[in-house]
């Protein structure tokens, strides 16, 4: 989820988005585990588990309040947290994606990006995950 937070070095409301697992069966709550740094706004978070239970986390993040820019984590099972975000598109302003994975493996994004005439869905395929 993306949630609003108060930066006080900046003495103002910034979003970060948060990530946690929920047992259902456990009467304490999971610690939730912080995504993204504190940021100007967080756009329509994405997750997607490939064909052998891996995830992955995708979502267009504005860190200066200008351009946007379209971001990945991926959970490592074996170290049970989740992986440092990583810029994937930042030419078009990207925003409002959404993920799937492929039975192969393979990540596909779908995403509104500016063409310079208007604003048009690209895609985007990587090999990252999905094991």
């Amino acid at each position: 989820w993306d949630a609003l937070d108060w930066d006080d070095q900046l003495g103002a409301l910034r979003k970060s988005l948060r990530v946690c697992q929920r047992d259902l069966g456990s009467r304490r709550a999971q610690t939730a585990q912080l995504i993204s740094p504190l940021l100007i706004n967080v756009c329509s978070p994405g997750l997607a588990v490939g064909p052998s239970g891996g995830l992955s986390l995708i979502w267009s993040q504005n860190e200066h309040g200008d351009r946007w820019t379209l971001c990945q984590a991926d959970w490592d099972a074996e170290q049970a947290k989740w992986s440092e975000a990583k810029t994937l598109v930042s030419d078009g302003d990207p925003r409002f994606p959404s993920v799937v994975y492929g039975a192969d493996g393979t990540l596909w994004i779908a995403y509104s990006a500016d063409s310079g005439t208007g604003r048009e869905i690209r895609t985007k395929a990587t090999k990252t995950h999905g094991r």
